[in-house]
């Protein structure tokens, strides 16, 4: 079985590419972020990436982070690194719920 401690991604923001050393969960992996892009963020972002069926998944979850490394880091193998994206999160504001008069 591939040790999935030793691989690297690559962590991407705007034209800004690092590649660091695949963190052992996704917690540590936001917490990283901060540290490698300084004050580059955009105030709500997410990490997202595309999977080997070109879709984009973003990593709302440790349970996405595991599916990560499960299944993409083994598809690819050790010779390609999956990049991983910052990206501006978009906040809706709520609406006020519709109050219908007496």
């Amino acid at each position: 079985m591939n040790n999935f401690k030793t691989s690297n991604i690559k962590i991407c923001s705007d034209s800004e590419i690092h590649v660091i050393k695949l963190p052992d969960s996704l917690q540590n992996l936001k917490d990283l972020i901060p540290t490698i892009f300084l004050a580059q963020l955009p105030q709500h972002w997410d990490l997202t990436y595309n999977n080997s069926s070109n879709e984009k998944i973003t990593l709302h979850t440790e349970q996405d982070f595991q599916a990560l490394i499960t299944n993409e880091l083994s598809a690819s193998g050790k010779s390609k690194a999956i990049k991983v994206f910052v990206q501006s999160k978009q906040i809706v504001p709520e609406k006020p719920a519709f109050k219908l008069q007496d």
